[in-house]
């Protein structure tokens, strides 16, 4: 394998590593939450986080970096409209993830002690609920049109 196509296998397993947080993280949340049981409720929203730190930062930078080198060393134009587009949908998505998710589960994550101590879960929770699952499918999709953007541009 030559450093061009180390570099391909790179950003694809960041682009991997990144929706499979999301998605796997999604679905834990919606069980959890669904479950209404606390202790599941406030060890799926720590699960969550962790998650996040570790593979969707690493997806996001593996994406990010390797996508870089891969115009760089290509010779490629960010000018170009597929490029600038494909740079704007991942931007996008990185948007909603940090902008909307990441803030929204933190909102959450400080509710959990209320939870985890047997209080009623505020109606908050299951707004900031609905606003995590949305952004989280709205990324998703994000992702899903850039990587086809990408893949079906001229090269």
């Amino acid at each position: 394998m030559d450093i061009k196509q180390a570099i391909t296998v790179a950003h694809i397993a960041g682009m991997i590593m990144f929706m499979g947080n999301l998605m796997i993280s999604s679905a834990w949340k919606f069980s959890a939450d669904r479950s209404r049981h606390p202790t599941l409720m406030c060890f799926a929203l720590r699960q969550v986080a962790m998650m996040d730190r570790i593979f969707g930062a690493a997806g996001v930078s593996l994406m990010l970096f390797s996508g870089i080198a891969i115009v760089v060393m290509q010779g490629m134009s960010w000018a170009s409209s597929w490029m600038a587009g494909g740079a704007a949908l991942f931007m996008l998505a990185c948007g909603l993830w940090l902008g909307v998710m990441v803030p929204t589960h933190g909102r959450q994550e400080m509710m959990s002690q209320d939870i985890a101590a047997g209080r009623p879960i505020a109606s908050r929770y299951w707004q900031l609920s609905w606003v995590w699952h949305g952004a989280g499918v709205a990324t998703i999709c994000v992702l899903l049109l850039g990587a086809y953007w990408m893949m079906s541009a001229p090269h």
